[in-house]
């Protein structure tokens, strides 16, 4: 069974003005930890059911899923049509703005 994470936050692309181009990592909290991955590795990870990512919107899941625009595949939800809108109106995760983890927390 594929693990199940909840994204709450995207990273977005600077250069690329067509909204499926946009989205570069998708992120959220999975067992009290911010985790961070790359679109390109979602990709992977969903076409091979390795782990399944959803939205949450008004109390309903909904799950992302490849599309496909000029052969390239990319990330949207199930409810969207070309565009990724789902995903494009969560919070944008600037990772350059992370605090530190703090070392201590990790140790025995």
């Amino acid at each position: 069974m594929s693990t199940k994470r909840n994204v709450t936050w995207i990273g977005k692309r600077t250069a690329g003005s067509e909204p499926h181009e946009m989205i570069e990592s998708l992120a959220g909290e999975y067992l009290g930890y911010l985790w961070v991955l790359p679109d390109f590795l979602v990709i992977q990870h969903i076409k091979r059911n390795i782990e399944q990512y959803y939205v949450s919107e008004n109390g309903k899941k909904i799950k992302v899923v490849l599309g496909i625009h000029d052969g390239k595949e990319y990330l949207k939800t199930e409810q969207d049509s070309y565009s990724p809108d789902t995903l494009l109106h969560l919070p944008t995760l600037h990772i350059e703005r992370l605090e530190p983890v703090n070392k201590r927390r990790f140790e025995f």
